[in-house]
């Protein structure tokens, strides 16, 4: 047991030389492992919390006018059999607007208090209204031109099988020192989606950093209000190895040496790799790397 200190160092130092990676300054082995294990367990507790994306069971999209919605095979919008009652209400769509009539006597709740009629503000709104009935949460999302119902259940049947994402051994020397190369003014890309949609995006600059004595370089993203950096990449483990729509990596904004520091042992899946009913972003053509990232989360499998 006390060799293993020496022999992590040994290592670590031996995979910088060979690889050509860019090691972060005062690095430390040790203190390195134990950040990436609390990350992964904080990873594990944010995908089985009660709200995590474990617990999406359905994205139902919305169209114009009225659609009655529950668990019964009669309505326009079908909930999981046995979640609901038959009919739990109606959702109005008229414009820009999404109102949710409920049934008399079905007890859905908004912010604990039960509610007959509630005009739903969206995720594009900020923050979207939630309503509750028993294990089930729901709230409305806009993506494009076009509205859905995105479901919760705290006690879908994946939320409670779930057994753990399935990582790369974790290498230090994937824990990268990349330069920040500012876009002035900032570019705006477009991200296709899964569900054939394009979202516009804000790219501050570009990372530029080495893998095997070549320099690669990545455009990560800005979401509105936030200065942390957002990557979503492919590389030549996707579709095989690693799930096949890329992977998401969060970084910190430049230093005042506009250095990141960019660590594909935290580079964890999207959404759309645990639930169907996500929208997930795709890598951009400029974020498919031509070099295999053996770090991170691997693709899930629930079995």
């Amino acid at each position: 047991m006390r060799l293993f200190p020496v022999l992590m160092i040994l290592m670590v130092i031996s995979c910088f030389v060979s690889c050509d990676r860019s090691p972060v300054p005062g690095f430390s082995s040790s203190a390195y492992m134990d950040s990436i294990a609390a990350w992964q367990q904080g990873r594990a507790r944010e995908l089985t919390s009660p709200d995590g994306w474990l617990a999406l069971t359905g994205r139902y999209w919305i169209k114009e006018g009225v659609q009655s919605f529950g668990s019964g095979r009669g309505n326009q919008i079908i909930f999981p059999r046995g979640t609901s009652p038959d009919t739990v209400g109606f959702i109005v769509q008229k414009d820009d607007q999404v109102t949710i009539r409920i049934q008399e006597g079905v007890d859905v709740q908004c912010e604990g208090q039960p509610v007959r009629e509630v005009s739903m503000t969206t995720d594009r709104d900020g923050i979207p209204t939630y309503l509750t009935l028993g294990s089930l949460k729901w709230h409305i999302i806009k993506r494009g031109h076009r509205f859905a119902l995105r479901l919760i259940d705290h006690e879908s049947k994946i939320l409670r099988e779930f057994r753990g994402v399935e990582y790369f051994p974790v290498d230090p020397s994937w824990c990268l020192q990349a330069d920040f190369i500012p876009y002035d003014p900032p570019k705006l890309l477009p991200i296709a989606t899964v569900i054939g949609t394009i979202d516009t995006m804000t790219a501050p600059g570009y990372l530029s950093f080495k893998l095997h004595r070549k320099t690669y370089r990545l455009d990560p993203v800005q979401e509105p209000g936030s200065e942390s950096l957002f990557i979503i990449f492919a590389d030549e483990t996707t579709g095989m190895e690693t799930y096949g729509g890329g992977r998401f990596i969060d970084a910190p904004p430049p230093d005042g040496n506009r250095h990141v520091i960019l660590d594909f042992n935290k580079a964890y899946n999207p959404p759309c790799a645990f639930t169907e009913f996500a929208t997930c972003p795709l890598p951009p053509d400029q974020n498919k790397l031509p070099v295999s990232i053996t770090a991170g989360e691997k693709v899930y499998s629930e079995h």
